[in-house]
């Protein structure tokens, strides 16, 4: 029923916050922050690291913080679940609750399931079930162990007698496949010799097709050497008689030559001296540009120096000046703020008396009080009422004590830190710092302008343009010397600029003039080069086709008394032919025989018996191991009776598996009646959630049509999550499966309909902040999600939708309040709050 006043300056560690009653008290910092929370309801956040965490874990079924309009809602209701309980129960939930004898019932039966099942329904270990089932399994194996044994002796009879057929068999194969190999072997050494006599014969083949094809190619080589000579006969005539020419026409190309060389050498001197004329043009016009350019370089070095003088001024009016720095200024600043919030805080945790009716006059200390008037204790003093007298202690005892004097320790530094600058207040210091400040920037400026201009560069600058004066002077005093006929120079920059370009125009002609005549020489040289080659591979090509004519003829020489004349080696040739047919015959009848032998197959037949050889005797050793291991294992097993072991473990394992059957009964039995009290007890649950799933499902439908549903699911007396179920879709689609826009959407419904069920015990309203929380819906589903929210506010609740972009939200109908800057209401700002109620 009070009225109260909030200012709250959000600035990290050096924010503040003040809280008035109106017409009452007013509290700052830690203070305020806690009567704030009381007044609100909810558990102090204090400040230090997390608090922004602590804030959002308060607020955030109330306050979507932008970028997590999609996470789950059922985690930000977690710290409302009392209070939504509460709701539910009054709602329709209450009749869903089971009772006292229930829940110790199916306490009861829960406990005794634990004890008998893990928690993947298996048998707990010691558990009478567990315990029967391991003996019997022991019995079953000792069962199974008889059995074996049995089958192992059974076994071990048949083995035996199957051992000495296999012997028998396998002996007799061995002694065949033995024969056999002996005849195989016989025919492979007459095969080895067949192969050795064909590798001779073909052996002396090659021997005599080589020589064959030596004299073939000999007589082959001699009537083509003889065709080659004949042809260089015919090509040297023609080309004595081109050359005879061409050594005439060369004589005149020569006469040319010399009479362009004499041309361009005149074409060169006019250009020379054009060039020089340009060159003293331009020499002078450097001469005119770097006067100019020294009497700058002397201007900016003037400047410059006016700029030193400035700043040595400010520097000794700075020196004046207090040292005031504002990282020691913002350092009072904060020792000021914390002793104000120190003795807010002191003055906070001081008891207040109140006289209500007193038949005597009333002292607190040297104070006296009448009715209705207040007082606070900060220290240790006497309340005298007539005959009564009471001492009264404030909390905190030696805390409030070193709390004063902490105060009174940060008031002495304030004031020494002051007194030091030579000031008595903070604003004081505040202007010696503008001052300081203001001087600095003075200075910075010129620094800045110092900085641009370069003192040392402008020196340097000064000292190069001297330098280059004197050079180009030098330089055109040089150009001039020879040239006393010149036209004078100009004495202006622009005339001279003007010379410039006709002397250049001058050169321009005078090269075109010389690249004329280089080129006409050019021509001729190249004319003349090209005839002197020709002539020079024409010389060479007759001496190469006289070389070769010497060459060719030695080489039919050299052939002829090689291999003889015509006659001899056409005899040679055909010697060597038939002797080759005689042997081609020899090795085609040694091949025959070969083939005869069928050699592939008597490889094959020799690896055959081998295997067959291998299998026998692997046969028989194999044998005689198991007759051996089988006689070895009857004569250890028969002192005993192995059917009469094997009867009495299957009797075993009859009463075993008779125990086992019990004591499954009863753990089943507690197994179904545990299953039985959770199966209601989630029916119960849906019960009880229903109402909220009813409302969630309300502020769905707009944006998803009449036929979704919402699904609500708790676990013990929380939220645990909300499942979205559509027609068109199969079975519940579970929140974290939900697209990013679909989430946004569901998330907002489900904290629409807490705050609606919230707001009974808040006279009937609660805001609900939305801050920029749809970024991931398409502008579609933002323009139905008004519908939503509009359904809120008609239930009652105050939405507020924090927004860069307004427009889109320009279908709500609400207020629209655009924020400027500083927090400020203004036309036109980037960012916009609309509100509905």
């Amino acid at each position: 029923g009070a009225g109260w006043q909030l200012h709250k300056r959000f600035a990290g560690q050096q924010g503040t916050t003040s809280l008035a009653r109106v017409g009452g008290e007013t509290l700052q910092g830690e203070a305020a922050e806690a009567r704030l929370a009381e007044l609100l309801g909810v558990e102090p956040t204090a400040g230090g690291r997390g608090v922004e965490k602590r804030v959002h874990g308060q607020w955030a079924h109330l306050w979507v913080w932008q970028g997590r309009g999609g996470e789950d809602p059922a985690r930000d209701a977690a710290g409302q679940a009392q209070a939504l309980l509460q709701q539910l129960q009054q709602v329709g939930g209450a009749v869903a609750m089971q009772s006292g004898l229930d829940g110790r019932v199916a306490a009861r039966f829960a406990a005794q399931y634990e004890d008998l099942f893990t928690s993947r329904g298996k048998p707990r270990a010691g558990s009478p079930l567990a315990v029967a089932e391991a003996a019997c399994d022991e019995a079953r194996r000792a069962l199974e162990a008889a059995e074996a044994r049995v089958a192992r002796l059974e076994a071990a009879i048949d083995d035996f007698e199957t051992a000495g057929q296999t012997l028998r068999e396998a002996r007799g194969s061995l002694e065949k496949a033995e024969r056999e190999r002996e005849e195989l072997n016989d025919k492979l050494a007459r095969l080895q010799r067949l192969r050795e006599q064909e590798a001779d014969r073909a052996r002396e083949l090659a021997q005599l097709d080589a020589r064959l094809a030596d004299l073939r190619e000999k007589d082959a080589r001699i009537h083509a050497e003889r065709q080659a000579l004949a042809e260089l006969r015919t090509q040297i005539e023609p080309k004595e008689s081109e050359l005879a020419a061409g050594e005439e026409a060369l004589a005149g190309l020569k006469a040319r030559a010399e009479a362009a060389r004499r041309a361009l050498a005149e074409a060169r001197e006019a250009a020379r001296r054009a060039r020089r004329l340009r060159d003293l043009a331009a020499a002078y016009l450097r001469v005119l540009e770097a006067e100019a350019g020294h009497r700058e370089a002397a201007r900016r070095l003037a400047e410059t120096e006016g700029y030193e003088q400035r700043l040595r001024e400010f520097r000794e009016a700075l020196a004046r000046l207090p040292a005031v720095v504002r990282e020691e200024r913002d350092r009072l600043e904060a020792l000021d703020r914390e002793c104000s919030e120190a003795a807010a805080a002191l003055q906070a945790a001081a008891p207040e008396i109140e006289v209500i009716q007193a038949p005597a006059p009333v002292r607190i200390g040297e104070r006296e009080l009448g009715p209705g008037e207040r007082a606070r204790v900060t220290a240790a003093e006497d309340l005298v009422a007539g005959e009564l007298r009471l001492r009264i202690h404030p909390g905190g005892g030696e805390d409030q004590a070193a709390q004063r004097a902490r105060i009174a320790a940060l008031e002495q530094e304030i004031r020494d830190t002051l007194a030091g600058w030579g000031v008595h207040t903070l604003a004081a210091a505040g202007e010696l710092l503008a001052r300081r400040e203001a001087l600095e920037q003075d200075m910075a400026r010129i620094r800045a302008a110092l900085d641009a201009l370069d003192p040392a560069a402008s020196r340097a600058r000064l000292e190069t343009a001297a330098a280059e004066l004197a050079a180009a002077r030098a330089e055109a005093e040089r150009l001039g010397q020879g040239l006393d006929d010149a036209a004078p120079l100009p004495d202006a920059p622009e005339a001279a600029r003007r010379r410039l370009e006709e002397e250049q125009a001058r050169v321009a002609d005078a090269e075109a003039a010389e690249a004329a005549a280089q080129g006409a020489l050019d021509t001729i040289e190249a004319e003349l080069a090209g005839r002197e080659q020709a002539l020079a591979r024409a010389r060479e090509a007759i001496a190469g086709l006289r070389q070769r004519l010497a060459e060719a003829e030695a080489t039919v020489r050299t052939l002829e008394t090689d291999a003889g004349d015509d006659a001899a080696r056409r005899r040679r040739i055909d010697e060597a032919e038939a002797e080759r047919a005689r042997l081609a015959a020899g090795l085609e009848k040694t091949r025959a025989a070969i083939a005869e032998l069928q050699p592939d197959l008597l490889e094959a037949d020799r690896e055959r018996l081998e295997r067959v050889i291998d299998q026998a005797r692997t046969t028989i050793q194999e044998a005689e191991r198991r007759r051996a291991a089988a006689a070895g294992l009857l004569r250890s097993e028969g002192s005993e009776d192995p059917v009469a072991e094997q009867e009495e473990a299957r009797a075993r394992l009859a009463a075993a598996e008779a125990e086992l059957a019990s004591a499954r009964r009863r753990a089943e039995a507690v197994r179904l009646v545990h299953e039985l009290f959770v199966e209601r007890q989630r029916e119960l649950s849906e019960e009880f959630s229903r109402p909220l799933a009813e409302k969630v499902t309300a502020y769905l439908q707009p944006v998803f049509g009449p036929r979704v549903r919402a699904e609500v699911r708790f676990e013990g007396d929380a939220l645990q999550g909300v499942e979205l179920v559509r027609q068109d879709r199969p079975g519940a689609e579970a929140f974290d499966a939900l697209s990013g826009g679909t989430r946004e959407q569901v998330a907002a419904a489900v904290r629409l309909a807490i705050a609606e069920l919230l707001a009974a015990d808040h006279d009937g309203t609660l805001p609900v902040v939305f801050d920029d929380a749809f970024v991931s819906s398409d502008p579609h589903r933002v323009e139905l999600l008004q519908r939503t929210l509009d359904l809120g506010a008609r239930h009652g609740l105050q939405i507020i939708v924090l927004t860069c972009h307004p427009d889109f939200y320009a279908g709500l109908g609400a207020r629209r309040i655009d924020l400027g800057p500083a927090g400020r209401e203004s036309a036109g700002a980037g960012a916009s709050a609309a509100a509905g109620a």
